[in-house]
């Protein structure tokens, strides 16, 4: 039957995956309608380069410890996360946010017709122009792409024409997913595009998801406080579980998953346990971090590097 056969698991596994491929995008909004009206202060890279470091270099040897690979190779990489890629949208953010302060002029000097056509654009031009023309496409993973939905972002902080009821938006995400699994599941849409972070169901399942959420009120401080205990430390939860070396090293283990207990529902409920497991103990981890970070005054070295930089800056322009 289809409830317990290789394929039954294998478009379930599909299902769940094409749900959340638009969550890069989304960290990308995000970044652009926060980022909009506030200045980009060059301690906020270096500290989240701090943290990159930190993560890629205990997370190396914890690697090497269990895998009893000791390589040096791997630990030059993770002392220099952005020049050898170790997490890509570190190393993509990273050259974004140098440009971040002349996007927001853009955007701020734009009036609301401007901000549309500009939005309008984008997605015609780059998302789905390429679904014809595949040589235009900037391609997901990339700096043009990400530079792109900060763009966007901004853009829906400025408009008032995003600003529509929730239960439009959760229509037109719901309509996305379903276009997207059906489409793929028979054919008519190949993996590379359902899965790619450039495709139009994917950028306004984006777009919709991200919208649901702004527009949830939450009047509780205890469940306010929750949500921004766990928010603080949900980049350091991607770095913990998409470090390239134990990534690689635990892949296959979630495929025993299937092999556990019977059924494509139990299965998938059980994917998703995980997944909610795996970002709690990361947070929880996190937390010893900042406590580590405290006690060792890292906030000091972030406040001399940047200085050093501004210094180094400043007399570059001589």
């Amino acid at each position: 039957s289809l409830e317990m056969s290789p394929y039954g698991f294998y478009r379930s596994s599909w299902g769940l995956e094409l749900c959340c491929i638009s969550a890069v995008d989304c960290f990308a909004l995000i970044s652009g309608y926060v980022g909009v009206n506030s200045s980009s202060k060059i301690t906020g890279i270096v500290k989240l380069w701090m943290q990159v470091f930190f993560y890629s270099e205990i997370l190396t040897i914890v690697y090497a410890l269990i895998s009893k690979d000791f390589n040096l190779i791997h630990f030059i990489k993770a002392a220099f996360p952005v020049i050898f890629n170790q997490y890509w949208y570190f190393t993509v953010y990273f050259v974004v946010f140098f440009f971040t302060p002349f996007f927001n002029i853009v955007v701020n000097n734009l009036e609301q017709k401007g901000l549309q056509r500009l939005v309008g654009s984008i997605v015609i031009f780059f998302s789905i122009l390429p679904l014809l023309c595949p040589k235009v496409n900037p391609g997901g993973y990339s700096v043009a792409w990400i530079s792109l939905m900060y763009v966007v972002g901004a853009c829906i902080r400025k408009n008032r024409k995003f600003n529509r009821k929730i239960n439009k938006w959760i229509f037109v995400w719901s309509i996305c997913i379903i276009l997207n699994y059906a489409g793929f599941c028979e054919g008519i849409i190949s993996m590379s595009t359902a899965l790619s972070y450039t495709s139009p169901l994917v950028l306004f399942a984006a777009i919709s998801l991200f919208k649901i959420f702004e527009s949830v009120t939450i009047k509780q401080d205890a469940v306010r406080k929750v949500i921004i205990y766990f928010l603080r430390s949900s980049f350091s939860a991607y770095l913990l579980h998409t470090h390239p070396l134990l990534y690689a090293y635990f892949f296959d283990s979630v495929n025993v998953l299937k092999y556990l207990m019977g059924g494509i529902a139990l299965y998938v409920a059980l994917v998703i346990v995980c997944a909610v497991l795996v970002f709690i103990t990361s947070v929880l981890i996190d937390k010893g971090r900042l406590i580590f970070f405290k006690l060792c005054n890292i906030e000091g070295l972030v406040v001399r590097i940047t200085e050093l930089i501004v210094t180094l800056k400043g007399k570059l322009k001589y």
